[in-house]
């Protein structure tokens, strides 16, 4: 096997276990993770096109945000933490405006991709950092249905866009609605589902025919990658929900905050490289 490979793969390996323990022990750690790993690695290691970069990157992280959502998702039902009703009102909203945006958002200038993502990562790191005060915890507390339906649309361009899961943006608006944040996490996850489906065939279309150079590659999704940062990422959620009990959460989310900081410069200073 080309040496190449083989440093791609474990480089993807380690960015698999990090998005692995952060998820576990944040409930964060997909796409915030895994766009910016792949849009460090992919070229340095491989010959790729500045246009093709970012598309890769966000299909591969949906695709493994598909298995990432759907494992906590089950979980979550078997506890009774996913509010169904709030699911059904955002979700149609959510998925057909991430349809609509990823199937346009391959055609813009992807210094503008970066830009936005780059937006993205310092709204995440600043939730992280302020602590809000959410008022009181309803147990029948219900998602309002216009407001679900707005927020519903305007989740899915931005997610499509990122190549997130929308858990940065829908965990805090279930709260904010008064869910127990048990509820509000689980049913992020279950409404992450369809999120990632939808963002990852949209991307698999509209880039079926696109030849990107990046070995084992169809259209802009990176099959090494996929399988080297799933399978760690799977096995080491597991340690991070672990690590929950022996390590200051408070900490550890302050600095996973502070490292969001420099990944969005670095994103925001290439976006703006490749715009002027």
């Amino acid at each position: 096997m080309d040496q190449q490979i083989i440093i791609f793969i474990l480089s993807c390996l380690l960015a698999g276990v990090f998005a692995g323990l952060s998820s576990g022990l944040l409930g964060l750690g997909g796409g915030l993770v895994i766009v910016p790993v792949l849009n460090y690695l992919l070229p340095s290691i491989f010959t790729i096109s500045p246009q093709d970069l970012l598309p890769i990157c966000i299909q591969t992280s949906f695709g493994v945000i598909i298995f990432n959502t759907i494992t906590a998702s089950l979980k979550q039902y078997k506890l009774g933490n996913i509010n169904f009703r709030a699911a059904l009102i955002i979700v149609p909203p959510m998925v057909v405006c991430s349809i609509l945006v990823g199937a346009f958002v391959t055609r813009i200038n992807p210094g503008y991709l970066k830009i936005f993502f780059g937006l993205v990562v310092v709204y995440s790191a600043l939730n992280m950092l302020i602590k809000k005060n959410r008022g009181e915890e309803d147990p029948q507390a219900q998602l309002p249905p216009v407001k679900g339906f707005l927020a519903g649309a305007a989740i899915g361009g931005i997610s499509s866009t990122a190549g997130i899961s929308g858990g940065s943006f829908l965990g805090p608006l279930f709260h904010a609605c008064k869910f127990p944040i048990k509820r509000a996490l689980g049913t992020s996850s279950f409404c992450g589902v369809f999120l990632a489906i939808s963002g990852f065939l949209t991307y698999f279309i509209s880039g079926i025919k696109v030849d990107t150079g990046v070995p084992y590659t169809i259209g802009y999704f990176s099959i090494i990658a996929f399988l080297a940062i799933l399978i760690p990422s799977v096995i080491f959620a597991h340690q991070g929900v672990k690590l929950q009990s022996v390590l200051p959460a408070k900490k550890v989310k302050r600095i996973f905050a502070y490292f969001l900081f420099l990944v969005a410069l670095d994103m925001l200073y290439d976006g703006y490289l490749l715009i002027i």
